[in-house]
C-alpha cells in the first residue's frame, strides 16, 4: 500500500496515484530555494563604501595557504631585492660557518 502524501499547496498534482504511477515518474519537479541569505558571512556594501579586510574576505582555513603563497610569490618585486637581504649563497656560507642570519646581516652593512 502506498502511504498517503498530504500536501495541499500543489493541489491535485500531489495525489499518490499521480505521483507514484509508473508512467509519470517525472511529473513533479522540485528545486532548492534560491535565497541569497548566508548566515555568518561578511558582505561588501552595495556601493562598495566599506570594503572587506583580508581576514574577512578569506575563509579561516584558506588564510594560511594564501598568505604562504603570497609571501613566496613576491621574489620578483623590486622592493624585496634590497642589499640587506642575504642571497642563497651567502646563507649557505653562513650555515657552513655556523653563523646566524643576524651575523650575516651585520657583515653586509
Amino acid at each position: 500500500m502506498v502511504p498517503f502524501l498530504h500536501v495541499q499547496a500543489l493541489g491535485r498534482l500531489c495525489r499518490p496515484e499521480i505521483l507514484l504511477s509508473p508512467g509519470r515518474g517525472a511529473a513533479l519537479h522540485t528545486t532548492a530555494t534560491l535565497e541569497k541569505n548566508r548566515a555568518g558571512r561578511y558582505r561588501v556594501t552595495r556601493n562598495h563604501s566599506r570594503p572587506l579586510t583580508y581576514e574577512m574576505a578569506n575563509p579561516p582555513h584558506q588564510i594560511a595557504h594564501r598568505k604562504a603563497w603570497n609571501s613566496w610569490n613576491t621574489t620578483h618585486f623590486a622592493s624585496t631585492k634590497t642589499k640587506k637581504c642575504p642571497t642563497n649563497a651567502a646563507m649557505k656560507v653562513a650555515m657552513n660557518k655556523k653563523k646566524t642570519v643576524t651575523d650575516l646581516m651585520q657583515l653586509r652593512q
